[in-house]
């Protein structure tokens, strides 16, 4: 059918035609006396996505006349084209100023909606307004008379007309309440100006202009009526796909029926084959049994049609799915196929599939993209409020000044040792957590520390343009204040971080400064005043649903969404994730009216919803001479259900042609084979050799000059963590920490017990009188005093440290007894946090003994354990826990002449539980213990020495808590 005649203006194509083939076509040969100029034309689609193919093909076309090139047409979505006809002076509300301008609206009336969230509810309520609009459903002035139709349109009995009165006061307080608001600001919204826009068109429209219209979207009542006085001024070409039936048989039939009826258009049968037959059946909603359905198919057909032109892969779960999909379209490249589309409504799905292309150096024209707040760009801009929020903290504040984005005009070089300098020595050396003003205290105390060697000059200038880079927001974060100072404040702020020109280079960076550009144009200057988290919740939600599209390379395989794939027609397709949560899918609840009432009121219901899906299903299914289909079986351990459709059309199938399956059983074996998961490229890499158990051998260079009690332990429990740890010093740094750990809290038990019995500067006096029973209050009443200073510091960053204390302050009664108990054993105290050194052979030993004491019996070392666990008696006694034995070696090495009597453990275990000395080691198990750690640990150096490997014993405890996991590789090397 060709459009030379008004009454054939409407043309309908079958779902396997490629309607912008024909579109560009007919256009051309209309227009084919005034080629190449086509001046004055207007082509109007509403996807972007099919702007690029028609162009090819109006290109193709216009060859076929022997033209090489076209001029003046224009294309345009057609609601963008019609704004060009509103009338002077009738401002819109952008879509950033509608969403404020809502919550404005909502503001007054929070008591009708309770707790409900506004943001959420002003998302749902411009849809539904949208709605109101296009549907031009008025709202009557009066709130009963709304109440009436609602009570009609519910049926409900006037018992319960108090109950509906709540629905109907939240929607019709809430529309005047906008369009009030609206007017007060003397602007109309988008879809009122787009029906003013439809209408004004039509009266000044130059009758001469030909309009060419190709459509796949449901279209608002007032845009049905355009087309119609169109048509009917022979001024338009309208181009639909599918069926039109003045009964639709199934759901893709329904899609178009509402503008043919509006149109009147005939009917419009599809054509029939025996594949158009076997999807007829499977959308139609005869309820004919599926037997019956099968045999009258196999009678028409008696070898399936769909068998050469249509697989389904069911697969084991996501991840073959995945590859499955990968494996398909890089077979299609191969065989030469040039237009490749995955279609799928699963963003999960789709970006696996994406990753796992690019790993073969496919690229894929993503159309939906992914959302702008996922990019490396908004994550800059994230961890900069977050910085603000969080008074500087060092997470987000290192994030920030090791971005791209920051501080573009520095010398790089520069800026990366000032970035190092601030992690290095004031936030792990000096553990500052947050607050500039704190790193500059300690940058200026570690210089005077170094005698003014340290040039901290780099830092203080990175926190002065870090402050004046926060200055502008920081001005606003009490109160609230209109959205256009938030926008301008924000981008203030970047460009004092430099960032406004290190986004400019960068596409997504740069997509991030078109959207604030957009939000700061689309927001009045008074207007709409925002506290600080509620700016936060705007613009986290604009980020959100702004997506980046990055420029495609090439065309050959694309990812669209259901929608976006409206017709066109490719050579090969995979329709992916074809579940029963995805495609159909389900629609959105709305919160207002039931689907009768949206019914009555001449609002989108489910149905719809589901005819336009089921639509676009359709016309893929016929959309390219080689299609698979795929679905998964379960998803983190859960089953899925897939599609209806898809079970109805391979339940069909199997009854009809029961020798002929449709399952891609080849593909899906061929996807859990570990070969199709590998890319060969040429020129091949080798790949590395099976990794086998680590046993390096330690360069005598590299050998650490001595042994601490935790050295020779690690040696013992792994000897590649040793060598890795130890030996190659690749122990990561200690995290920063801005809450207590259990070993902070150690270190700080420790040092009020040496503050307790020595001196220790900037302490209070050590408790010099005898521990006894008369004395018991006021060495408890000291030890407290000790504990509050020592614990001071953590106690003004972070109140939570007071829980801390507390426990300690719980074993403090307990200490005072035992230690009233061992000065009456005899025992007096007379080093604590003694450093030792000493020797054994060749081998240097060293450590800090927490105590000593002495008594006519020799001396003996204590140490202090305040975690839940020690080492068992056993494991000392044979040796496998070496620090007691440890210990007593340096001690004799310190001081030859005195034995050591015991040494053991003081476990602070549980404040209600009496303290007792733990794994206590007596004179004479302690002598024979010693030299056999002390014998052990020289063979041991000197079979390091001698070249003896270092293994990895992959023991799994010591296993559970090793740093060098990453390098042993364990789970590797085990398999």
């Amino acid at each position: 059918m060709t459009p030379d005649s008004s009454r054939d203006r409407v043309v309908v194509l079958p779902y396997h035609a490629d309607p912008l083939q024909q579109l560009a076509r007919d256009l051309i040969h209309h227009h084919r006396e005034q080629l190449p100029d086509l001046t004055g034309v207007t082509l109007l689609v509403n996807d972007p996505q099919v702007s690029g193919p028609l162009r090819r093909r109006l290109l193709d076309a216009a060859a076929e006349q022997g033209v090489g090139g076209l001029v003046g047409l224009a294309i345009h979505p057609l609601r963008d084209w019609v704004q060009s006809f509103l009338p002077d002076g009738v401002r819109v509300c952008s879509s950033v100023s509608a969403e404020l301008l809502l919550v404005e609206a909502l503001r007054p009336y929070q008591h009708l909606f309770n707790q409900a969230n506004p943001w959420l509810l002003a998302g749902e309520l411009q849809e539904l307004f949208q709605a109101l609009t296009l549907g031009e459903v008025g709202l009557p002035a009066d709130c009963d008379s709304f109440i009436d139709r609602l009570q009609n349109a519910y049926g409900v009995r006037d018992s319960l007309r108090q109950t509906l009165g709540r629905e109907a006061t939240i929607v019709h307080t809430l529309w005047h309440a906008w369009h009030e608001q609206l007017r007060a600001q003397d602007l109309t919204d988008a879809d009122s100006a787009h029906l003013l826009a439809l209408r004004q068109s039509l009266e000044s429209l130059d009758p001469q202009q030909p309009l060419w219209l190709a459509v796949a979207d449901p279209l608002a009542p007032a845009e049905q009526q355009w087309l119609q006085n169109l048509l009917q001024r022979d001024q338009l070409h309208l181009y639909l796909q599918g069926q039109i039936a003045t009964t639709p048989a199934g759901y893709p039939d329904q899609h178009l029926w509402p503008l043919a009826r509006q149109l009147a258009l005939p009917d419009a049968p599809l054509p029939e084959t025996p594949y158009t037959r076997l999807l007829g059946t499977v959308f139609d909603h005869d309820e004919q049994p599926l037997q019956a359905s099968a045999r009258q198919l196999a009678q028409v057909a008696p070898d399936s049609p769909a068998r050469e032109r249509l697989a389904v892969l069911l697969a084991d779960n996501a991840e073959h799915e995945a590859r499955a999909i990968d494996l398909q379209v890089r077979q299609w490249l191969l065989a030469g196929k040039t237009r490749i589309a995955i279609v799928t409504e699963n963003r999960r799905l789709a970006r696996r599939v994406r990753a796992l292309l690019e790993r073969a150096d496919i690229q894929l024209a993503d159309a939906a993209g992914w959302a702008l707040s996922t990019t490396s760009a908004a994550a800059a801009l994230e961890r900069w409020l977050e910085c603000l929020e969080e008074d500087f903290a060092h997470l987000p504040l290192l994030d920030l000044l090791k971005s791209p984005f920051v501080f573009a005009d520095a010398d790089a070089e520069q800026h990366r040792l000032a970035t190092w300098r601030l992690e290095q020595d004031i936030i792990r050396h000096e553990n500052i957590a947050r607050n500039l003003n704190r790193y500059r205290a300690h940058a200026h105390d570690r210089r005077k520390r170094l005698a003014n060697q340290a040039d901290i000059t780099p830092l203080l200038d990175l926190f002065d343009r870090l402050e004046a880079a926060a200055a502008p927001l920081l001005a606003l974060r009490r109160g609230r204040h209109p959205a256009a100072h938030w926008i301008a404040a924000l981008q203030q702020s970047l460009q004092r971080l430099a960032m406004d020109r290190a986004l400019e280079q960068d596409a997504a960076g740069s997509r991030l400064g078109q959207l604030l550009e957009k939000l700061a144009g689309g927001v009045d200057e008074g207007a709409f005043e925002l506290a600080w988290g509620e700016f936060r919740t705007w613009l986290g939600r604009h980020l959100e649903r702004t997506h980046f599209r990055p420029r495609p390379t090439q065309q050959r395989v694309r990812l669209l969404g259901l929608a976006q794939s409206q017709l066109q027609q490719f050579d090969a397709l995979i329709l992916a994730g074809a579940e029963q949560e995805s495609l159909p899918g389900h629609p959105a609840i709305s919160p207002f009216f039931n689907q009768q009432v949206r019914h009555e009121l001449g609002l989108p219901q489910r149905e719809t919803h589901y005819a336009e899906r089921f639509y676009h299903i359709r016309h893929l299914l016929e959309a390219a001479p080689a299609m698979l289909v795929t679905a998964r079986a379960e998803q983190d351990g859960e089953p899925v259900v897939i599609s209806h459709w898809l079970e109805h059309l391979l339940a069909l199938h199997q009854q009809a042609w029961p020798e002929q399956s449709l399952l891609a059983t080849t593909l899906a074996d061929q996807a859990n084979a570990a070969e199709a998961f590998q890319v060969e490229r040429e020129p091949a890499v080798p790949l590395p050799p099976p990794s086998a158990r680590p046993v390096p051998v330690l360069e005598a260079d590299l050998l650490p000059p001595g042994f601490s009690p935790s050295d020779y332990q690690q040696l013992l429990d792994c000897p590649y963590q040793y060598y890795a740890a130890r030996a190659l010093q690749l122990k990561p740094p200690e995290e920063i920490r801005e809450a207590l750990s259990k070993a902070d809290y150690g270190e700080r038990v420790h040092r009020c017990l040496q503050a307790l019995h020595t001196p220790v500067a900037g302490l209070p006096e050590p408790f010099d009188a005898p521990f006894e029973l008369a004395n018991r209050a006021a060495a408890i009443a000291r030890l407290e005093a000790i504990s509050q200073a020592v614990f001071a510091d953590v106690l003004a960053d972070n109140f939570e440290h007071q829980a801390w204390l507390g426990q300690w302050r719980a074993f403090i009664p307990g200490y005072i007894d035992w230690q009233i108990a061992r000065r009456q054993g005899g025992w007096q105290v007379c080093e604590t946090e003694q450093r030792s050194e000493g020797q054994l052979g060749a081998v240097a030993i060293r450590g800090r003994l927490d105590r000593i004491d002495r008594s006519d019996a020799g001396v003996a070392i204590l140490d202090y354990k305040t975690g839940n666990t020690i080492p068992k008696p056993a494991e000392v006694s044979r040796g496998e826990a070496i620090q007691l034995p440890f210990y007593a070696l340096l001690q004799q090495q310190q001081d030859p002449d005195q034995p050591v009597a015991e040494v053991a453990y003081l476990h602070f275990e549980k404040p209600e539980k009496r303290l007792k000395l733990n794994c206590s080691l007596a004179a004479t198990e302690l002598q024979q213990l010693g030299e056999a750690v002390g014998e052990r640990l020289q063979t041991l150096v000197n079979q390091i020495e001698a070249g003896q490997g270092l293994p990895a014993w992959g023991d799994a405890d010591t296993c559970k808590y090793c740093d060098m996991a990453l390098l042993c590789r364990k789970p590797v090397w085990q398999t």
